[in-house]
This record gives C-alpha cells, structure tokens and sequence, in this order.
C-alpha cells in the first residue's frame, strides 16, 4: 500500500512525465455533467504511476480550494467492515453533527465509534452520502481512494452507492485499482480510465533526469525491461552494479513486494512453469515440448499472465512479474531450470550456451569454450554487448587464469570499439589487468598472458596481422572510426568490428588506445 499525506492541502506537485494527456483526460471524466459523473476508477498495473496520479488529481484540486478526504485499502483488512471507510472520514469527524439523529447514530456505529444495533448497509450508504454532500455544501470535496482492489467489500458498496449519486453536487470521487482485482463486484460498475505504461520517449526522457550518468546500454535495457512502468524505470537503475546486466534484472524489495506474496501462493507446479517461461522466454514451454501449460491456470486467474489461445505458449502481464518469478526462486531452482532449458533448446547454439553458463555453479572450460564461441556468432550478428555479456560469463568460469585474463580483454575491447560502454570496458579491462599480476610469476609468465589474447588456433608468428587487419588497423590508429574505415576500404562498418575483434587479442590490446605502439613495435621485427 502506498502512503498518500493526509491533509487539506497538496502544496506541491511532482512532475510526472508523459502523463500531461491523461491528467487532462481524468479532469475531464470527473467534470461530466450529466448522470453518474463525477466518478471515476483509475485502472492500471502496479507501478504504472496510478498513486501519482491521485497525488496529482488532488494538489490540482487543493489549488482550486477542495477539500480531499484520503483512504487506501489494506491487503490485511479484507474482513473488517467499514475499514476504508473509517480512514475515508477520520477527517470529517466535525460534520457528523450536520447528519439528523438516525443517520448518525448508524454511521457512528457502523465506524465503530459508538455502540448498538448493527445498521442496515442502506441505512450507511445514505448516511455517508448526506455527509459528503454536507460537506461539500462549504466547498467542493474530492473522495480519493487509492488500492480499491484491497478495499473491504463492506466500504465497497457503500463507495460505489455514493459514487453512483453524485451528479449536480460539488463531490468527486477518484479511486485506482489493479485490473480484475477488486473485491466488490459494484467497482466494476463505475467508470473506468486505463493508465497505459509510458511511450518509450518519456520513459527515456525520465531516465535521463532521474539517472543521467547512466551507460548507454544500461538505459536502453532498463526501458526494454521497464515497459513504460514508472516505477520500474526509478527502481531498477539502482539494482545494476554489474558492467553487463543479467538476462533477468533483479528487483529492489519494494519492485519485489508487488508480485511476491503472490507468487509464493501459487502451486509448486505453476512456479516451475512460470519460471522456466521467465528464464526461457515465451515459447520455452513449447520449444521444450512440455506439457505444463495446463498448470498455470492459478496464475492466469491472477492476471499474472496470458495463455495464448492455441494454449502452447504464455507470456507475463509485464517484465515486472517474470523479475519477480526469477526473485523468489531459490538458486538451486534456477539451476535446475536452466538445466531443463539447455537440455531442450538446441537452437540457436548461443541460447544453449548462455543457459549451460546460468546452470553452472563453479569453473568449466567446457561450458566457458561454448560461451566464447557464442560469443564470436552474437558479434557476428552484430550484438557486441551480448557478445560482451558471454565473455565476461565465460572468463568467471574459465579455470585457467590466462584463458580468464583473455577473455575479460575481448569484453573489454567489445564494451569500447562496438558497444560505446567505456566505464563497462574500463571494468573488464581493469579485471583482466590484475588476473594477468595476480598470475604472473616473472618476465617469461607475462608475456605468456600477452600471447594468450591470441584466438584460439591463432599460430603465434612473426606477423601475426593479415594484410587486410594490417591495413584497418593503421587506419584505426590514425584515429578514424569504423565508419569512416569501411567507407575508405568499401565495407560495412560491422566488417570492421569484426575485424578490429580479431586484430586487438592479436597485438595484446584492449582497446584503440595502444594500436600505434603496437604497430610500431610489429615495424621493427
């Protein structure tokens, strides 16, 4: 449950970005004249920004001179009548004296304020209808209620029979609520707005205010995960301390809580499946061949995630509950998981690597040989930060510290010359510095690591350099980039890359840095 502040007054607003058409939209809805308006639930994911949203409502409310009663519905309270509606009017005390002796002797009681017979919910709707109205006489009230979804149904009905009567008074009603989530079928009845996630501009452009040191790649992998979640784009930043993300971002606690508990509660057999469709993607079930579809009923009912109409795939409402799949499972369990996954995803190759990577819990060169050759194909394919993330993967399980220094010097060229990443480059460069100190044992042990960047089944030879490499490099050490180096030889800048990959494990390099030293040096030989 998120807190609103409780008071007559919003004296500031917080800026909500790519939100200016709905605020417009919600004022709209809750201005209509005519019969049943002057209500309207907000519908939306969690984390979509619908408590912003209230928050914002109710400052433009303040400044025309409302008064705002708050209430917010407890996921503890779902047996205790009249909750929400105890904290909607702790504030409206004073104005129960307006109310005649019947209706406020049935309020009192209902709230629990006073002893007696139990009143009829007739007799309570009319009697908190009569209030607000009351109230509204002096100047013009807004009833906010955020999470209806976890609102007792008594206080539901009773929302819904003053909601539904507000027409020609000076009362609005505001509430938000997660889709199909409601404990009181009436909810449904009132009007509805859809908050949509954010377009991918203010997605970007709340990143950059928010987090403007952020990398390149990191940003956009934040918003690709985010999928327009306003929270997700503030939380998520802060989980990423690693120079290459994880397939699966991990979540702060409070990203976490939204979808957790529900979770754990589902069956052992709807977890399984839902985690290997987190850690697999969405055709993981059918590309596996499994039959475990039929388990994820439980989940479907939650709106935790939509099964496609042929019934052999599902997909997560959103990236938030595919995170928090991944969360709550215990390692061992994601291991198994990627066992399955790398056991029945032959093709492409990569995927087979990066899950036998995920499946391993200490160093194998086997599994570190298949990551590297990945590797070669994602930059091939023109993925260098791919290419990057299964190196660095590959050198944590590599055995031998030569073969780890290597590799961490190929993430480290791959982070600068393809991808732009120079912190993320500087990082695994830095790490393969110290593997190569920490290892050597003299002169003749440092210079093995020097050879050791050569690619595999690369002769160590005079020249190590084709005539082709030859040439892109000492145009590469004249300071031109990719682009300008195809444009001269007639090749894509892509063919460059590739090149430049081969070229600097070569000469012992990790980025463009040392090409002209390197260069002179391979002059005098």
């Amino acid at each position: 449950m998120r807190t609103l502040e409780r008071n007559d007054t919003f004296a500031g607003r917080v800026r909500l970005a790519g939100r200016d058409d709905d605020r417009l939209r919600v004022r709209t809805l809750l201005d209509d004249p005519m019969p049943g308006g002057g209500a309207l639930v907000l519908l939306g994911e969690p984390g979509v920004g619908k408590s912003a949203l209230l928050t914002d409502v109710a400052a433009t409310f303040a400044a025309e001179g409302a008064r705002t009663l708050l209430a917010a519905g407890v996921p503890f309270e779902p047996d205790v009548s009249y909750a929400a509606l105890h904290q909607l009017l702790f504030d409206a005390h004073d104005a129960f004296d307006r109310l005649d002796e019947a209706h406020r002797a049935a309020l009192r009681t209902a709230l629990g304020l006073a002893g007696g017979p139990v009143p009829s919910r007739i007799l309570v709707s009319n009697a908190v209808l009569l209030l607000v109205r009351a109230i509204a006489a002096d100047r013009p009230l807004l009833l906010l209620v955020d999470d209806l979804h976890w609102v007792d149904p008594a206080s539901a009905k009773v929302l819904c029979f003053v909601s539904r009567r507000l027409g020609g008074s000076g009362v609005r009603f505001l509430g938000a609520a997660r889709p199909g989530g409601t404990r009181c079928s009436d909810v449904g009845a009132l009007p509805q707005y859809r908050l949509a996630p954010l377009p991918e501009r203010a997605a970007y452009e709340l990143l950059a205010e928010r987090f403007p040191a952020l990398a390149p790649g990191v940003r956009r992998r934040v918003v690709t995960e985010a999928a327009g979640n306003p929270l997700a784009l503030l939380e998520l930043p802060d989980t990423i301390s690693e120079a290459q993300p994880p397939p699966v971002l991990p979540l702060t606690d409070r990203l976490a809580a939204r979808y957790a508990g529900r979770i754990r509660d589902l069956p052992g057999p709807c977890r399984w499946t839902l985690l290997l469709g987190a850690l697999g993607g969405r055709d993981a079930v059918r590309a596996a061949s499994w039959d475990h579809l039929e388990t994820l009923a439980p989940a479907e009912r939650d709106h935790l995630v939509s099964v496609a109409p042929d019934g052999r795939e599902f997909t997560f409402r959103n990236s938030l509950i595919r995170a928090a799949v991944v969360a709550v499972a215990t390692a061992e369990d994601r291991r198994r998981a990627h066992h399955a996954l790398a056991a029945a995803l032959s093709a492409p190759p990569e995927r087979r690597a990066g899950h036998l990577g995920e499946a391993t819990a200490g160093p194998d060169e086997n599994v570190a040989g298949l990551l590297e050759r990945a590797a070669e194909r994602r930059h091939a394919r023109g993925d260098p930060q791919g290419a990057a993330a299964d190196l660095a993967r590959a050198a944590e399980l590599s055995p031998e510290p030569i073969r780890r220094a290597r590799r961490l010097a190929l993430a480290a060229y791959l982070g600068t010359d393809a991808a732009g990443e120079i912190d993320i480059a500087e990082r695994f460069a830095e790490l393969a510095r110290r593997q190569v100190v920490a290892d050597s044992g003299g002169a003749a042990r440092a210079d093995l690591a020097r050879r050791a960047t050569r690619p595999r089944n690369t002769p160590a030879r005079f020249n190590p350099l084709t005539p082709k490499e030859r040439e892109i490099a000492e145009l590469a050490a004249c300071g031109m980039s990719n682009k300008e180096i195809g444009e001269r030889l007639f090749l894509s800048h892509r063919t460059i890359g590739s090149h430049l990959y081969q070229i600097f494990p070569k000469l012992g390099l990790t980025s463009r840095a040392g090409l002209r030293d390197a260069l002179t040096e391979l002059s005098r030989r």
